[in-house]
C-alpha cells in the first residue's frame, strides 16, 4: 500500500469512494445526514477544484492490482486548512473532512497509513492542530482516531422537527 497526492486521473475512483462514505453516514442516521443523489459525480467535480487548491489536501491510498500492472485506489482523505472561526471558538487549524478505505483494507492498516500520511502532509502545510467530526455510531473510526492521538472535544446534537 502507498499513499500519494490525488491526481485528476484518480477522481472517478475517489468519487465512487466518496459515495460509499455518504451512504455509510446516511445509514447511520438518515435524519441527520442528507441524501445526495449522484454524490460520486458531485465529489468528482468538487475535488477536481480542491486538488488544485493550495489550502486543501486530497490523498489516495493505492494498492497494486492482482496482475501487478496497475494500481487500485483503495481509500482517500480530504482536508483543508481553515482560518480562526469565532462561531466555533476554534483557532486556525486543519480540518479532516473525509477519510474512507475500501472494506478489503479495513483492519489491515490501510486506514492508519492513510491517516498518518494525511497528518504528516497537514503538518507540512503548517497545521497547528487537526480537527475532525466522527459519527457517534462509527466506533471503528473513533478507535482509529484515538490511536492517532485525537481526543473528544465537542459533541454535536441534532433535533429533528416534531411537526
Amino acid at each position: 500500500m502507498q499513499v500519494r497526492r490525488a491526481t485528476k486521473e484518480d477522481l472517478h475512483a475517489v468519487g465512487k469512494l466518496a459515495l460509499g462514505l455518504v451512504q455509510l453516514h446516511e445509514s447511520f442516521d438518515p435524519d441527520r445526514f442528507m441524501h445526495l443523489p449522484n454524490a460520486d459525480k458531485g465529489y468528482e467535480r468538487f475535488l477536481a477544484r480542491e486538488i488544485e487548491n493550495p489550502e486543501a489536501c486530497v490523498l489516495v491510498l493505492t494498492q497494486p492490482e492482482a496482475d501487478g500492472a496497475q494500481e487500485k485506489i483503495a481509500g482517500y482523505t480530504y482536508s483543508t486548512m481553515e482560518p480562526r472561526d469565532y462561531n466555533a471558538l476554534l483557532d486556525a487549524c486543519a480540518k479532516l473532512h473525509d477519510i474512507f478505505v475500501t472494506d478489503d483494507l479495513r483492519g489491515k492498516g490501510g486506514g492508519e497509513l492513510l491517516l498518518q500520511r494525511t497528518l504528516e502532509e497537514l503538518e507540512k502545510m503548517g497545521a497547528p492542530r487537526v480537527v475532525l467530526l466522527a459519527s457517534v455510531k462509527n466506533d471503528v473510526a473513533q478507535r482509529l482516531f484515538t490511536r492517532a492521538g485525537f481526543r473528544p472535544t465537542m459533541m454535536e446534537m441534532t433535533r429533528t422537527s416534531q411537526k
